[in-house]
């Protein structure tokens, strides 16, 4: 039963959430064919997976080193914008994503996102579960917004504290709570489910899952596959990485891109793609 003093659906459309919230959705990609001359089906501009990052990666190299063990480790991502051009090649920098393991259940999220006049910054305490998807738990969310001027704008502000107990979500704040019911899959979110990629996936993958975006919208019945191996040029040279696809109601096409050593080094979707910078 929901019991809600706020008008959630409307604050998640405010700018202050509309960078995080890019950052798990988008147009769908493409993949490359042959033809075309530059659009999004041109072979000779790239695989699709990685089109609308194509300014970005001609200055950004991989990440080199080892996956993790199982100890901990911390992930820090480049959030990257298309910024739509003619020649569909020019990206912006326009924040950071910091994603922390404590090598147990436990995820640490710190993102800072400065889009159109605002700067979206989002903090999360994550418990999961055993499971090759690392289920959600508990967790707590905080998000603010400021203006360009670093003036907090008080009305963005958001803290909520959630717990999954089987399937039955339930997500409270000071003055809003609600509560739902999954459908019998793994609830996750973007940002823990990338410890799948360095602990489990592999060319058999083919997983469905419900996913918890930005720990606040469901959106049930997601499926990740695997796709197939995929070129991508880089700085210094092209590389091969292992592509993987993300698709399901909701939720237009996502793509993560992953190296030998289980590191998830890109994350695209249309607007909005990660890079990985640094692996500690």
């Amino acid at each position: 039963m929901v019991n809600m003093k706020l008008d959630r659906r409307q604050f998640l459309s405010a700018a202050a959430l509309a960078g995080t919230l890019a950052c798990a959705g988008g147009l769908p990609l493409l993949r490359a064919r042959a033809g075309g001359n530059g659009s999004g089906i041109d072979a000779n501009t790239g695989p699709g997976e990685v089109k609308p990052i194509r300014g970005y990666l001609r200055d950004h190299a991989p990440v080199a080193g080892e996956g993790p063990a199982r100890g901990p480790y911390r992930l820090t991502y480049d959030v990257v914008h298309w910024d739509w051009t003619p020649a569909n090649t020019d990206n912006t920098v326009v924040g950071t994503l910091d994603i922390a393991h404590d090598g147990q259940g436990g995820f640490t999220v710190a993102q800072d996102i400065a889009y159109g006049a605002t700067r979206n910054l989002l903090d999360a305490e994550i418990a999961c579960g055993p499971g090759p998807l690392r289920p959600l738990t508990s967790w707590t969310l905080t998000a603010r917004a400021e203006d360009m001027d670093g003036n907090a704008i008080a009305r963005l502000g958001l803290r909520e504290t959630g717990k999954a107990e089987g399937d039955a979500i339930r997500v409270a704040g000071p003055r809003h709570e609600y509560s739902f019911r999954a459908g019998g899959a793994p609830v996750v979110s973007q940002w823990t489910m990338l410890e799948y990629f360095m602990r489990e996936a592999g060319q058999d993958t083919d997983i469905h899952f419900d996913l918890l975006q930005d720990l606040s919208l469901h959106k049930a019945d997601q499926r990740l596959v695997y796709t197939g191996p995929v070129e991508v040029p880089m700085a210094g040279g092209t590389i091969k990485l292992e592509s993987y696809r993300q698709t399901g109601p909701a939720v237009l096409p996502t793509h993560y891109l992953v190296d030998d050593e289980g590191l998830p080094q890109l994350v695209t979707t249309m607007i909005m793609a990660w890079g990985l910078r640094t692996i500690s």
